[in-house]
């Protein structure tokens, strides 16, 4: 064997491992894009400071809860979701017209469509808009999301009672970030907004 057919060989084994590597990597930081969500809960009955969001996977659930556990301070919030790591913050202290997600180079705001009015909210990030409205006027228990990629249903399961919620998820292109801010949006609204 030439010296040249070695080295062409050596090219086109580590280009094809680097193929089928760029692969396995493009897919799973695709998966949390891709989720689906159904439904998120308070972890307890007594108290709305820690909750749960689950998938249509089972084996993955997020967690969101308040910055700061000691505090009656509801204004600062952290999420894990598998690999997402962020925080959903009021933008201007006192002012919960507008809050603010950052997770890594990720930005996404949510405000009231109009001042004070919490039934209607529109979530912007860099490349995706979605607005989010109470599905009939004041009564805060149903909430309806939709833009050009799809819907995205939030109810309470019971209600009146703002622990646990069941989510219609068909925005099925929408980044995972997005969907946690709707969610957050219409909790923290029903929940201490009313």
């Amino acid at each position: 064997m030439s010296r040249f057919n070695f080295i062409e060989l050596n090219y086109r084994y580590i280009f094809s491992h680097l193929i089928i590597l760029s692969f396995f990597l493009f897919s799973q930081l695709n998966t949390l894009g891709a989720q689906e969500l159904i439904g998120i809960s308070a972890d307890w009955d007594n108290s709305l400071k820690e909750w749960t969001i689950y998938t249509t996977d089972d084996h993955l659930e997020g967690e969101l809860q308040t910055r700061w556990m000691i505090d009656d301070d509801w204004s600062d919030w952290s999420i894990r979701f598998g690999q997402l790591d962020g925080r959903i913050k009021m933008k201007w202290k006192d002012d919960p017209n507008e809050w603010e997600f950052r997770s890594g180079n990720i930005t996404i705001n949510a405000r009231t469509v109009f001042k004070n009015d919490f039934r209607e909210w529109r979530i912007v990030g860099s490349r995706h808009t979605v607005n989010i409205k109470t599905r009939f006027g004041n009564i805060f228990d149903e909430w309806d999301a939709s833009n050009n990629q799809g819907q995205f249903y939030l109810r309470t399961a019971y209600q009146g009672d703002p622990r646990d919620w069941q989510i219609e998820d068909e925005l099925e292109t929408t980044p995972l970030e997005i969907k946690v801010v709707l969610v957050f949006i219409a909790l923290y609204t029903t929940t201490f907004l009313q």
